[in-house]
């Protein structure tokens, strides 16, 4: 509410001061906004990619040190080790590229943002040598122009942690809203003069995937 009060009514200094910055200014910094709120975008859905993917790869690693003595019996450590290593590698991949887009942003923020104060004084000391603007109104305007960029600035942030907040909550109702292909109530149940305990094997056979060459309980069960 600050930053919303402080901005119009710097906006409304601005127009006072000088109406041909002012005007210049509204038609500049509409479209910067317009361009760090698609950028925004980007980094967003950038990184639930990438939170995405990390939990793939902790899902991995979970199962397989959960399960670790049938891992160990069929001596698949190297395979798990293989899956593990893809996954985290396609997040650390996604958090690399994360990584260099919000440096980015952040570069060219700053960029544009110091870019839009020295036009200002630029244009600005144009009009005080052609006597349409005194120094002390140039003064006035460009604190008015870095009380907009505070307001914007802490504007963005709140933004930010407002989305991040609203993601967060969005997968957890996510979780939520999750049923389980198992039921937990109801279902289909073997009645019990079905259970007579007569189990028949034939013609098994499997082999360790290290000793492919041993195949084990051939024709023992009948």
């Amino acid at each position: 509410l600050r930053a919303s009060t402080q901005i119009v009514g710097s906006a409304v200094s601005l127009y006072c001061i000088s109406p041909s910055l002012a005007t210049l200014a509204s038609l500049v910094i509409p479209s910067i906004i317009a361009g760090g709120t698609v950028f925004g975008s980007v980094l967003r859905k950038l990184s639930r990619q990438a939170q995405a993917q990390l939990s793939t790869s902790t899902g991995i690693a979970y199962e397989a040190i959960s399960n670790i003595r049938t891992t160990r019996a069929f001596g698949a450590e190297t395979k798990e080790h293989e899956m593990f290593q893809n996954e985290v590698n396609k997040a650390c991949e996604l958090n690399i590229r994360l990584g260099i887009g919000i440096g980015v942003f952040q570069g060219l923020n700053n960029l544009v943002m110091n870019g839009i104060v020295l036009s200002t004084i630029a244009l600005g000391g144009q009009f005080v040598s052609q006597q349409r603007l005194s120094a002390g109104d140039l003064m006035a305007f460009l604190v008015a122009t870095q009380t907009i960029q505070r307001s914007l600035t802490q504007i963005s942030v709140l933004i930010g942690q407002a989305i991040r907040g609203m993601s967060a909550g969005a997968r957890i109702h996510e979780y939520q809203k999750l049923t389980s292909s198992i039921p937990l109530e109801q279902g289909i149940r073997i009645p019990f003069h079905s259970m007579l305990g007569q189990v028949q094997f034939s013609n098994v056979g499997f082999a360790y995937p290290t000793r492919e060459q041993q195949v084990k309980l051939i024709d023992r069960f009948k």
